[in-house]
């Protein structure tokens, strides 16, 4: 079984990196916090256009990131988005890479819920 590992400080994304010793190879991650989109949708009901505005810009720098890296995450749903507020605004981190491989991939994996309605009727 292969890990895909990559080194990261990138906004949008939780902080990774890799400590390797003679023997062992440690992934470090950043702890993001315990309230993750689906949560914060739960709880307040909807989100403000301002909101959505901020936490799109993330997820699509966070997406334009990984590309540049040529790595599929393959799992974006909004539980594999943690929230946190700096300044007031909210901002969010994309977490969970357990299901992400290099580029150019040719399988299709996720959650169902989320996946377009082109993927079930074999159009990509």
């Amino acid at each position: 079984q292969s890990i895909l590992l990559f080194e990261s400080n990138q906004a949008g994304l939780g902080q990774v990196q890799k400590v390797e010793t003679e023997k062992t190879l440690y992934i470090v991650m950043e702890h993001c916090g315990e309230k993750n989109l689906l949560d914060y949708i739960f709880e307040v009901g909807s989100l403000k256009k301002s909101d959505c505005a901020v936490l799109a810009r993330d997820i699509f720098t966070a997406l334009d990131y990984l590309r540049l890296l040529e790595i599929v995450h393959r799992d974006v749903k909004p539980a594999n988005l943690t929230l946190y507020a700096e300044a007031f605004t909210l901002q969010l981190k994309l977490i969970d890479f357990g299901l992400a491989k290099a580029s150019p991939c040719s399988t299709f994996i996720g959650a169902r819920g989320y996946m377009a309605p082109e993927m079930f009727q074999g159009q990509v």
